[in-house]
């Protein structure tokens, strides 16, 4: 049995296409971590008029419990980062002492990262659209004022969010104002794939869980962005994948099983998407000024913390990574 007054959240709050899956299955294979049924919950999303008692409650019954003691709740929510003031508040209404991880990508890299997972899916608005015209569009339409966007196409406006999504730091300041930075840990894409042992061990310290359990863990590289061999066969796996969510992340073997099933009749690790060098620079430039202003908050907020290169004023510009390891 669980005790409700000891249960503790944390919330994985963000970004897409920036290591999100992967924080929350290997916090979910930490003894002392309950996890959501559904990696993304959007709980708050979905349960704006309900009181904070009834909504504790009910936020309550989205975890998996399995009578191992897990008193630390985790989801995985990147699209709350997205929901800024709103969200930030209706979380602080329910569970003001919730703690967030926010794991950042360089910008121009998550752009890319996800103009690759969406290519070659005729339902998405990328379909059909070169990586430089996607850049150019996704550009042109963020120029555009909030008040004049009916003048721009439905596709064009799905291209600006993209672009809006990947400047962090109004979102970010958003939370920071509702929560403060004591209960915030940003994190960066790039420690997952340069030292996410060291990153592990401080989300450990933060979440107050033992971090000797990742001492001998193998950590796995998680929703990987690879082409897929067909769109279909795509689709028909993220509807089995989402009705089975629970179990799988309740067996977490069963899912690693049926990821090598699935990667070996329907992912083409042999396909090159093509993306134009010049469109990355210029994804690069437009980024740039909400990179300083992500850069000024870490500086005020997190003194002393270590930042990856694209947020260093002297780096040159790159969409590669850098050293941010915390420890």
């Amino acid at each position: 049995m669980t005790n409700p007054e000891r249960d503790q959240y944390l919330v994985i709050a963000g970004t897409n296409k920036a290591g999100t899956t992967a924080l929350f299955r290997y916090l979910g294979d930490h003894p002392a971590v309950a996890v959501s049924r559904y990696k993304e919950s959007r709980f708050f999303y979905r349960h704006e008029g309900d009181g904070p008692s009834d909504a504790l409650e009910s936020y309550r019954q989205q975890f998996l419990r399995d009578g191992s003691g897990g008193h630390v709740c985790v989801e995985a929510s990147p699209t709350y980062l997205h929901g800024g003031r709103a969200i930030a508040q209706r979380i602080h209404q329910v569970i003001p002492e919730c703690r967030f991880v926010f794991s950042l990508r360089n910008p121009a890299a998550r752009v890319i990262s996800y103009y690759k997972s969406a290519y070659g899916q005729p339902e998405v608005a990328t379909y059909g659209v070169g990586f430089g015209d996607f850049v150019t569009r996704a550009v042109a339409a963020a120029q555009v004022d909030d008040a004049e966007l009916d003048s721009v196409s439905p596709d064009d406006r799905a291209f600006r969010q993209e672009l809006t999504m990947s400047r962090y730091a109004g979102f970010l300041r958003q939370f920071l104002d509702a929560f403060g930075a004591d209960r915030i840990r940003v994190c960066f894409f790039d420690s997952l794939t340069t030292d996410v042992a060291c990153l592990m061990r401080d989300l450990c310290g933060f979440a107050g869980i033992d971090p000797a359990f990742y001492d001998d863990y193998e950590f796995r590289v998680e929703n990987q962005t690879r082409p897929h061999r067909h769109a279909g066969l795509r689709r028909l796996a993220g509807r089995m994948n989402y009705g089975l969510e629970p179990l799988l992340n309740r067996f977490p073997s069963i899912r690693r099983a049926a990821r090598r099933v699935y990667d070996s009749v329907n992912v083409d690790r042999s396909a090159e998407i093509p993306i134009d060098p010049d469109a990355v620079a210029q994804l690069e430039r437009f980024f740039a000024p909400a990179n300083a202003e992500l850069a000024e908050i870490m500086a005020s907020h997190y003194p002393g913390q270590p930042l990856p290169d694209w947020l260093k004023p002297s780096a040159a510009t790159g969409t590669g990574s850098g050293s941010s390891a915390p420890c």
